[in-house]
């Protein structure tokens, strides 16, 4: 029997047709195997190899693999009892080759080709893969979003939308492209400061989160050669309790030494806490410079002790008008008799806080544009008190938190 030696558009079927006369040999008729067509795509990206078993299918993977080196063949062998099913996973987790649909293959040949063009394009060009994954990681790191977003299913449809032959990475796969691209980055500005500084200084602060606990924030402040002022976060790390001068000058000179700084630091910036003024004194060959806008805080808080009376007052006024009921009420006020020349959406701002003292000036300069509706209301609720018993009880407490005419005066 003639048979045909294109190994790209046939092979001995593992499931071959035999024509046996069974129970004796004396038949003389011996067992033939018959030549067939595989039409399965499986075998563009893999060659085959002899089954061990009838009906088993065996092959091993020959999509190209580039890295920045070398290419080479993938290689690995696979080894079924004829179904596909395992080839293509292999393809897809580590090629990220899809199956293209039996349907659309059968009512769209045209299309099912494209597909396979463009799978073949993924799998032969990893290069593209690499670039889509760093440009996603850059998003992360650039506009701070969480690792969970690879998760959304919004994010995952708009990608795929974008790029169907795309897959998106692991979390695990994305921290670790974090922390190379952390470390590339460092190492750039480690020959970026050790080329470029003569002397620089930096700024530091030690602040509790929300999960209660500490943390230190070091930036590096230095002039290029150009003349131009450079600012580098150098570290936003936890710090272990307890928060000494000496805890706090030791991570400060574990910084330093790190980003290779120790001969060129020569100033810091702190807040004037006490143990940061202390762990200031222990760095070496350095001085300290307090913030000024600490200073400028700790000015504005001493200057407001004489007038603490007017502050809780108009904090007890602001109070009033944070209730939902309150706030509606003033706003319906500025609407309706205001024409929107005064209007102002909301009076809940911010009150006062030790370390943000303008804080109490946004809120005072609020109160004072809020003056003229204030009283408009308090002539609105006086006539309708008459029938309602409800408004009747507002206004008496709104008359009892009032800030006198003098009060307004110094106010201002």
């Amino acid at each position: 029997m003639e048979l045909n030696n294109d190994e790209d558009n046939a092979y001995f079927s593992d499931s071959a047709r035999t024509d046996s006369i069974a129970g004796t040999e004396a038949s003389g008729r011996k067992k033939r195997r018959v030549l067939v067509v595989d039409k399965t795509d499986i075998w563009h990206y893999f060659n085959k190899l002899d089954p061990p078993k009838p009906k088993h299918k065996k092959g091993f993977c020959n999509v190209e693999i580039r890295t920045s080196k070398d290419v080479k063949i993938c290689g690995h062998v696979i080894n079924t009892d004829g179904s596909t099913g395992n080839f293509w996973s292999h393809l897809e987790a580590n090629h990220g080759i899809l199956r293209s649909e039996k349907e659309n293959t059968s009512s769209n040949p045209t299309q099912a080709k494209v597909d396979v063009m463009f799978q073949k394009q993924w799998s032969k060009n990893p290069k593209r893969k690499r670039k889509c994954d760093e440009a996603l990681t850059e998003f992360l790191i650039d506009d701070m979003q969480p690792l969970y977003v690879l998760k959304n299913e919004g994010f995952i449809n708009l990608v795929k939308t974008l790029d169907p032959y795309y897959t998106l990475p692991s979390d695990k796969y994305v921290k670790k492209l974090i922390t190379k691209a952390y470390n590339n980055s460092k190492q750039e500005l480690i020959k970026l400061f050790g080329n470029t500084i003569k002397f620089c200084s930096i700024t530091t602060d030690l602040w509790t989160g929300r999960d209660r606990q500490g943390y230190i924030g070091v930036t590096c402040s230095f002039i290029n050669k150009e003349f131009e002022l450079q600012e580098i976060m150098l570290a936003c790390q936890y710090m272990e309790y307890p928060h000494t001068s000496q805890n706090i000058a030791r991570t400060i000179m574990n910084l330093i030494f790190e980003w290779g700084l120790e001969k060129k630091f020569i100033c810091i910036t702190t807040d004037n806490g006490s143990n940061m003024v202390a762990a200031s004194r222990l760095l070496s060959n350095t001085f300290q410079i307090p913030c000024a806008a600490h200073t400028l805080n700790l000015v504005v808080n001493k200057g407001l002790i004489p007038v603490e009376i007017l502050i809780a007052r108009a904090k007890r006024l602001i109070n009033f008008f944070m209730s939902p009921k309150q706030n509606e009420r003033l706003k319906a006020i500025q609407t309706c008799h205001l024409n929107g020349t005064e209007k102002i959406t909301s009076i809940c701002v911010q009150f006062r806080t030790e370390e943000r003292w303008n804080s109490s000036y946004l809120a005072w300069e609020r109160l004072l544009k809020l003056h003229h509706a204030i009283n408009i209301l308090i002539a609105t609720m006086s006539t309708e008190s008459e029938s309602d018993t409800d408004t009747k009880k507002d206004l008496k407490r709104l008359k009892e938190i009032m800030l006198s005419d003098d009060e307004w005066k110094l106010m201002k």
